[in-house]
């Protein structure tokens, strides 16, 4: 399953209101046994979304310096 950003929040958001259960973008309902399953499905869940997340074009500065 590919979670989205809204997946992400609303585990996130049950974490912190103490629901031990979410309700996923597909309609799946996962009930978990304790907070600490919740944080490691949040962990899962960012680290795919980062995965699928485009890279940002890397940016170049120039020092500048006076001319004496």
């Amino acid at each position: 399953m590919a979670f989205t950003q809204t997946d992400r929040d609303t585990l996130a958001g049950n974490i912190a209101t103490g629901v031990l259960s979410a309700r996923f973008s597909d309609g799946r309902e996962v009930r978990y046994q304790d907070v600490n399953g919740m944080i490691k499905a949040l962990a899962l869940i960012d680290g795919e979304l980062s995965a699928a997340s485009p890279t940002s074009t890397p940016r170049f500065s120039f020092a500048t310096f006076p001319r004496w």
